[in-house]
Parts: structure tokens; C-alpha cells; sequence
């Protein structure tokens, strides 16, 4: 069913143009030979559009496609571009099955969606990748790129994506079994789909709801989602007659679950009508996996009518249907719970007990393959992280003498900062002096960049000639395997913690002295927030951080980057803080002229206030003092 719906969501972007499958060929070739012979321009681009919304669903349909991309490439429409990527993404996804290039056209197609900023052809190529990835059953991997869907979704405010991803997540867990997350997810679907008015999006959560429903057995909560359907179904009909057929094995199924729920509840006149629909279907079927599942639902509704003998011979030839055309094993089971149901109430318990017996082997086959495939998968990701940071310890290896080196280093880091602090204090005294020692302090500040330029230099050339000697060292075979990765662990450690202070002091330095150099430019200081919050989070997973904005936007010129890491530093803490698992919260405003930013529960006022932390307070003070006219930052 999951490959069904994607077409018809390929199908309902382009409601209206479904017409029989001779007109449409004939209207294919008519239009082909149209678009082929116009020069370069719009009216080919827009011949070669109608050429494609009608050419898709058949196999050389992609080369229309192609065509499309090529015009408006060269046309440089990006809207076009990302329509024409997407009916290729669907091709892929529908013939080759490839996910090498379903993920390579997908990505193509989003980065040029995203900056169309076409964001329903963005979720749909994201969502057909990541549906990839669930036909596949690497129902892991596809369940981080939802969530990364679902992230993304909800900071646009798009409701389609946002639904969009807990389709897919509804069906990585109900194809992992794991229904209480299953049903949890359909609900917020449920709630969401209506946001915007996507009859494809709509048709396909109501399907998966009904789905998942059966799975679960719980057929009295399909009564209003059935009705739902039919709504939804009506409208599509409306809009496109010709997708009568199109809707055909879809139609069986909601028939399918309407005979279940009328029989389940007791209404066997309806049901007896939806069978007699569900038949007329039936017979011009052309996905087989359903004619079993119409067969149960007969089954199950002569069970409840207490025509057992009928129930039986119902059940043998669904099962037989089923394993000829080689069904899932969860509607083979059904059928078997079926068949054991009526041997139970034919008092054959014999046969009902072994049946039960094949039932509960089957289920803890299911969970053993179901976990064994989660584990593999999570097992080559683990082995790719291993070999990453096994690169990463190769290239910092280095001889025991770095430890020595880094400790020489921090000692003279200790004193470049016990100097820069009473310096700093100086400083701040001579500015409440008299004008005269305004000449005194700015001799101080010419001294203090002497300091630093003299400091540079003297760290800078014995490193360079112990480096070279530690390189020599490390040629030591002696040296165990342990000892080596100890060596380079503690190495990257304290290299980036000395990196971190280093770099603080000058910019610090450069700052107070007025020589910092400004990269500015016009940037968005709201987006800019998001994306803190976006890598906070990553960060610190532990952390439970809220953000709030009351302005959508507020472009100002600004030295972007800079201002990023203030902001950062006031979400995430210091390169020393070990482990934060707060809560903060972020909160962004308009006061008058200015915008304000109020930050409570900053890791930065929470964690140990050493010399390193004073020093990125000072850097996030001296920064924000520049755009004091437009921003202002409490924290808390």
C-alpha cells in the first residue's frame, strides 16, 4: 500500500488530466512532437509542462521530465526546476527502486525547492526519499531523516510536511510492530492533515489510519475515519472523473474496512451493500495483494453471522489466493486467527489449538527478524561512527610529549590571562579618570597589543621545534597501542581547550583595543536565533530547550558569525562545561525599535565561572555593545 499511495500522490498533483490510457498516449505523442519542434523560450517551457503532467506514469515518461529540467535550467526558473526533479524523484522511486539514485535526484531536487522556497515540492521529494528507506525496511536510518523532516516542517509552519512526516513515521513503527508509538503519531496526523487543503495528504493518513486500525484489531474505531474517507474520495472524483480507475484498488480496500467495521458492529444490510461494491472492484482489480483482504472481510463477516461452513471455505481460498501471489506475512496471519476463530467456535479445538500454536511461532519469528534487521542496521552505523573517530585519532597521534607540551602551554596561557585581566581592570579605572588619563590608558592599550604580538610569537617558535621533535618520537615503536590512543585523546583534548582560550584572548585583545575587523552585512537576526536553538539541541540532546518568537523577521547589517557564536555560547555553555541537561528558555520580541532577546537558564551563568568562561562573558559583552541602537540580550 505504500507504493500505491505514492503514486497516487504523483497522480493528484496534477488532478484533472486523467483520461483514458489510449487518448493519453495519443496525447503524449501529440504533444512531444509540439514540444520538440518550438525554439527555446516559455512557450516550450510551458508546452513540455503539459507534456510531463501527462507523461509521468509511464516508463519513458522521465525523458519528458528531463527535458523540462533542461528548459528551465536555462531559463533559470527555479519553480519549474523543482517540479520537473520531482516527477523525476517519482519516476526512480516507482521503476528503478534504486536508493542510491532516488537520494540523488531527491537531494538535487530539494536543494533547488528550498530555494524556490517551494516547500510542498520539498516535502514530497523528502518524503518519497525517506519512503525509500522504509521499502527498503531500514526503518532506523528513515526514522532520524523524519524526525530531521518533522524539525524542519515545524519551523516553517508547513502543516503538509508536518504531516507528511508522521505518515512516515507511523509506518516505521507499525512495520517495526511498535504500536502505542504507531497510533500516538496517525493521531497528530489526524489533526494536522485539515491545516491545509492537501486531498492527497488527507487520503493518505485516513489509509494509513485504517491500516493501522486492522493491524490492531480495532475495528469500532473505524466508523468515523471511514467516513472521512469517503468524503475525501468524493472530492477527488469531482475534481478529476478520470481517476475512477486510478482509485480502483484503493476503493477495494476502503470497501474492505467498510465490510469489517458494518460487520463488526452489526449492521449486516450495509455490509452486504459494501459488499456488493466492493465487488464490482474486485473484478477489475490490478493490485493482487487485496483480493485476499476482500476475501477475509467476507470471512470475517459470515463468521459474525454464524455461517460458519461458508466462513471456512472462505478463508481456504484467501489463503490460498494469498500465498500464490506471496501477501505480507501479517495478512496471512490474520487469515490464520480467522480460520482459528471458527474451528474454536465449531468446538474443534484440536485444530483451533494448533493454529494457534503456528500463530505465536510466527509473531516470534517476525520480532526476531525484525530485530535482527534494527540491530545489523544499527550496527553498521556504529562501526562507520567507530571508523571516523579511529581517523580522528590516527591524525591527532601523537608522542607522550604532547601532554608535556599542553601543560607548558596552559601555564603560559595562565599568565598571558592573570595579564590581560589586570590589565582589563586598569583599564576600567582610567576610564572614570580625567581627560588626561585617557592618554595614559591608551598607552596601556598600545602595550597590551605588544604584549600579545610579543606573547604570539614566543609561543609560536618553541612549539614549532618541539613539534618537530615530537614528530620523531612518534616514529618510537616501543610505544604500546594504548598508550598512543591515551596519548592522542588527552592530545585533542587539551589542543582544543587551548585553541578555544588562545583564540578567546585575542579576540578579546582585538576587541578592547578597537581593532577588530567587522565582516558586515545584511542578515536575519530571527533566523539566526533558530539555528542556535537547531545546534543547541544537537549539543546537548539531554537539555529541554523552548523557543518562543513574537516576529517572524528583522533584518539589520551586522557581523553575522560573530553575533552567532555570542548567541551560541549563551545556549550551550564553554568548551568546558562536561554535560548540561537544563532547561532553557529563549524568547524573541519587539520593544519599541529594538529587538530584545530574553535567554533564562543559560549554561553559561550556570557552569563554573573560571577564566575562560569571564573571558567569553567579556567577548559576548564587547560584541553585543555594538549593536546596542537594534538588539538587546538579557540573560538569566
Amino acid at each position: 500500500m505504500k507504493k500505491l499511495l505514492l503514486i497516487l500522490s504523483l497522480l493528484l498533483c496534477v488532478l484533472g488530466r486523467v483520461d483514458g490510457q489510449e487518448a493519453e498516449k495519443a496525447k503524449v505523442d501529440s504533444l512531444r512532437r509540439e514540444a520538440t519542434k518550438l525554439p527555446h523560450g516559455i512557450k516550450r517551457l510551458e508546452k513540455l509542462s503539459e507534456l510531463v503532467t501527462v507523461s509521468q506514469l509511464m516508463p519513458d515518461g522521465v525523458n519528458d521530465a528531463y527535458l523540462l529540467l533542461e528548459e528551465a535550467e536555462r531559463l533559470n526558473i527555479d519553480t519549474t526546476q523543482a517540479n520537473a526533479l520531482a516527477f523525476i524523484v517519482n519516476h526512480h522511486y516507482m521503476y528503478d527502486e534504486s536508493l542510491d539514485s532516488v537520494e540523488y535526484w531527491a537531494r538535487r531536487g530539494m536543494k533547488v525547492a528550498r530555494k524556490a522556497k517551494s516547500w510542498r515540492m520539498y516535502f514530497e521529494m523528502q518524503y518519497t526519499m525517506i519512503n525509500s528507506l522504509v521499502f527498503s525496511r531500514r526503518y532506523e536510518y528513515a526514522l532520524d531523516q523524519a524526525d530531521m523532516m518533522l524539525a524542519e516542517a515545524e519551523k516553517l509552519k508547513d502543516y503538509s510536511g508536518i504531516t507528511k512526516a508522521y505518515v512516515i513515521m507511523a509506518q516505521i513503527y507499525i512495520g517495526t510492530y511498535r504500536w502505542h508509538e504507531a497510533d500516538d503519531v496517525l493521531k497528530k496526523a489526524m489533526k494536522t492533515m485539515y491545516k491545509n487543503d492537501d486531498l492527497q495528504m488527507q487520503f493518505t493518513v485516513l489509509m494509513h489510519s485504517l491500516d493501522y486500525n486492522i493491524f490492531v484489531q480495532r475495528f469500532d474505531r473505524m466508523g468515523q475515519t471511514l467516513k472521512e474517507i469517503d468524503i475525501v474520495m468524493d472530492k477527488m472524483l469531482l475534481l478529476a472523473p478520470g481517476m475512477d480507475i486510478t482509485l480502483n484498488d484503493h476503493r477495494l480496500f476502503v470497501e474492505y474496512c467498510h465490510i469489517l467495521y458494518w460487520s463488526y458492529v452489526g449492521d449486516f444490510d450495509k455490509a452486504a451493500k459494501h459488499e456488493a461494491k466492493g465487488k464490482v472492484f474486485y473484478d477489475r482489480l490490478t493490485y493482487p495483494p487485496y483480493k485476499p483482504l476482500y476475501l477475509y472481510a467476507l470471512c470475517y463477516n459470515r463468521t459474525c453471522r454464524g455461517m460458519l461452513d461458508e466462513a471456512i471455505l472462505l478463508n481456504d481460498k484467501a489463503m490460498k489466493v494469498g500465498e500464490k501471489i506471496n501477501v505480507r506475512m501479517s495478512n496471512l496471519l490474520t487469515c490464520l486467527i480467522m480460520r482459528a476463530d471458527i474451528f474454536y467456535r465449531q468446538k474443534k479445538y484440536g485444530q483451533a489449538l494448533e493454529i494457534y500454536r503456528q500463530i505465536r511461532h510466527a509473531n516470534d519469528s517476525i520480532s526476531k527478524l525484525i530485530s535482527n534487521e534494527q540491530t545489523e542496521e544499527l550496527q553498521n552505523m556504529g562501526k562507520v561512527n567507530s571508523l571516523k573517530a579511529e581517523e580522528e585519532l590516527l591524525r591527532g597521534r601523537m608522542g607522550f610529549v604532547g601532554m608535556v607540551i599542553v601543560l607548558l602551554v596552559v601555564a603560559i596561557l595562565i599568565v598571558i590571562m592573570q595579564r590581560l585581566m589586570a590589565t582589563y581592570v586598569r583599564l576600567k579605572k582610567t576610564e572614570r579618570k580625567t581627560a588626561d588619563a585617557l592618554a595614559e590608558a591608551e598607552e596601556h592599550n598600545r602595550q597590551k597589543e605588544n604584549f600579545f604580538n610579543t606573547m604570539s610569537l614566543a609561543i609560536r617558535n618553541p612549539l614549532k621545534e618541539v613539534m618537530t621533535m615530537t614528530k620523531s618520537l612518534v616514529d618510537d615503536d616501543n610505544m604500546t597501542v594504548e598508550q598512543r590512543s591515551q596519548t592522542a585523546e588527552a592530545i585533542n583534548h587539551h589542543t582544543e581547550r587551548l585553541m578555544f582560550l588562545v583564540t578567546g584572548v585575542l579576540d578579546l585583545s582585538r576587541l578592547e583595543s578597537g581593532m577588530t575587523k567587522w565582516q558586515i552585512s545584511n542578515h536575519d537576526f530571527v533566523a539566526l536565533c533558530s539555528d542556535s536553538v537547531a545546534k543547541a539541541r544537537l549539543r546537548w540532546p539531554e537539555a529541554q530547550y523552548s523557543y518562543s518568537m513574537e516576529v517572524s523577521s528583522f533584518c539589520f547589517d551586522f557581523d553575522g558569525p560573530r553575533l552567532e557564536k555570542v548567541i551560541d555560547s549563551m545556549l550551550t555553555g564553554t568548551i568546558d562545561l562536561p554535560y548540561f541537561n537544563g532547561n532553557v528558555s529563549m524568547k524573541v520580541f519587539q520593544e519599541g525599535k529594538r529587538l530584545k532577546v530574553e535567554i533564562k537558564g543559560s549554561p553559561l551563568l550556570l557552569q563554573r565561572q573560571d577564566e575562560s568562561t569571564l573571558m567569553r562573558h567579556d567577548i559576548n559583552r564587547l560584541t553585543l555593545e555594538t549593536v546596542k541602537d537594534l538588539l538587546i540580550v538579557v540573560v538569566e
